[in-house]
């Protein structure tokens, strides 16, 4: 046997207010939704999948976006539900990529930002490789022109890719189970942008500052050490979080 709640009479009070619009809502589009079935399957009668879609059709099954409950009710009264949590009223909701040029736009910057990051990092490994037939007199014009690399192309990309990428999460931010593939993405990118602004960045711009002929020659090997290994971690990182978006559903 089920289990029964007893309500007692202020929580019973309390509830009417919720009961009382969902109530409200079966009885008004129910005649609704049941001619709009009944359309979609005097439409359908007779039709084959290898067919397609008719705009007929198209507008007998209406919107999939659809709220479920209340359509045209106000935020006061929004109960339409997110997985098992009751969802925020529509007015708190941050709906800023409700509009399609924003969400566009938005997603033109987070490619940008990857594309500026991950091009940058493999020019920036390439001439790294490149530079060991290189003398070691030559090594500082090596180090500066990756400093400019990381200054003006990578920095900006990842930073970029972050900001983009932290505004388009807001779209599934009241999701109740979101993708592996989407938590993946966003914790490989951060991660790898990181490293990029707090360790490689600083990295480049210390080494290009220095004499690899002079008396900190160690020292300079060694931030050449260290741009290789973090340079090496926040690209594969990038990559994941670029394979992660693209698996994405």
């Amino acid at each position: 046997m089920p289990d029964f709640k007893l309500f007692t009479v202020d929580e019973a009070n309390r509830t009417l207010p919720l009961v009382r619009p969902v109530v409200q809502d079966l009885l008004d589009e129910y005649p609704k939704w049941r001619q709009a079935v009944g359309r979609f399957e005097v439409l359908t009668g007779g039709a084959r999948a290898d067919w397609g879609e008719t705009s007929d059709l198209v507008a007998a099954r209406g919107s999939r976006r659809l709220s479920v409950l209340a359509p045209g009710r106000g935020a006061s009264l929004s109960l339409a539900r997110a997985g098992r949590r009751l969802r925020r009223p529509a007015a708190d909701r941050p709906f800023l990529l409700r509009s399609t040029p924003v969400n566009h736009f938005w997603l033109f910057v987070h490619l940008l930002g990857f594309t500026l990051w991950l091009g940058g990092g493999m020019a920036a490994m390439f001439v790294g490789v490149a530079s060991r037939s290189e003398d070691r007199a030559a090594l500082g014009a090596v180090a500066r022109a990756l400093a400019a690399i990381h200054k003006r192309v990578v920095a900006p990309g990842a930073l970029l890719a972050v900001v983009s990428g932290l505004v388009l999460s807001i779209k599934v931010s009241d999701i109740a189970a979101p993708s592996p593939w989407l938590m993946a993405m966003q914790g490989a990118g951060l991660v790898g942008a990181l490293l990029n602004l707090a360790v490689m960045l600083p990295t480049a711009s210390r080494a290009a500052r220095i004499d690899p002929t002079g008396p900190d020659g160690g020292y300079f090997d060694e931030l050449r050490k260290r741009m290789r290994v973090v340079g090496m971690i926040a690209g594969t990182l990038g990559l994941i979080a670029l394979v992660a978006g693209a698996m994405l559903r």
